[in-house]
């Protein structure tokens, strides 16, 4: 009978120790579901706030491209509307980003103005300018008792009369050719020796002049070869020519 109450009392004992630990594990296992729960929406959140991009910047307020800054000025324009070191200058002048192109002239001797003759390049400008003392006319300085071209006409019922003054034809000598004269019976050979954009040296068969500038001479015999005009490009292959008269 003894051990029979025994039996049951550990019986009992036994059961509410399973009760005890059953209630212990639902309970860990509610926390663990909760606090699961938690970290579910706490990542949750987490990915809804790295899914989160920041709004687009608004389109730009300038287009990369050349920009002029001044009438002669162009630089590259960034699309944040700042300007880069990249700079040209425009010798024409500079128009809607790009610069204008250089003027196309005929090239030649010219008058540049009423006293100034000179060679004009394809691009317009003038080189070899000389100032004309007595005025410039079809590309040539006149001589001192020289008067400019003047057209007179005279009207009648009947008749019209123009009368015209001719201008001086000078012939020429290039660097590198010879002149052949012969003056009181004797013989010249004339080179250009050297020369620049203000006076030339000749060379005299065989002798060499000194500097000789516009409206100067040397002597041939009893005659006189005058230097009227000089043209002289100093590039490799430019034109180097003097214009002359023997008198």
């Amino acid at each position: 009978m003894k051990k029979e109450v025994v039996a049951f009392v550990v019986l009992i004992v036994i059961s509410l120790l399973l009760i005890g630990c059953a209630g212990v594990d639902s309970k860990a296992t509610d926390k663990k579901d909760v606090n699961g729960s938690k970290d579910k929406t706490a990542d949750t959140k987490k990915v809804d706030d790295k899914s989160k991009k920041p709004e687009s910047k608004s389109a730009s307020a300038c287009e990369s491209n050349w920009k002029c800054i001044s009438g002669t000025i162009k630089a590259y324009q960034l699309e944040n509307c700042s300007f880069t070191s990249k700079r040209e200058t425009c010798k024409f002048g500079c128009v809607e980003g790009d610069c204008k192109p250089a003027p196309v002239c005929t090239s030649g001797f010219g008058c540049k103005n009423d006293n100034v003759k000179g060679f004009q390049t394809e691009g317009c400008d003038w080189i070899n300018t000389v100032k004309c003392e007595n005025g410039c006319e079809n590309a040539k300085c006149l001589e001192k008792n020289e008067t400019k071209t003047t057209t007179t006409t005279e009207t009648t019922s009947s008749t019209t009369t123009t009368t015209t003054t001719p201008s001086v034809v000078y012939e020429t000598l290039d660097m590198g050719s010879k002149l052949e004269l012969t003056l009181d019976s004797k013989n010249y050979t004339i080179m250009i020796y050297n020369m620049d954009e203000e006076q030339v040296k000749l060379r005299i068969n065989g002798k060499n002049t000194g500097w000789l500038k516009q409206n100067e001479s040397a002597k041939l015999g009893s005659k006189q070869i005058w230097v009227k005009e000089l043209y002289y490009q100093g590039y490799g292959g430019g034109t180097k020519q003097v214009s002359y008269v023997v008198e």
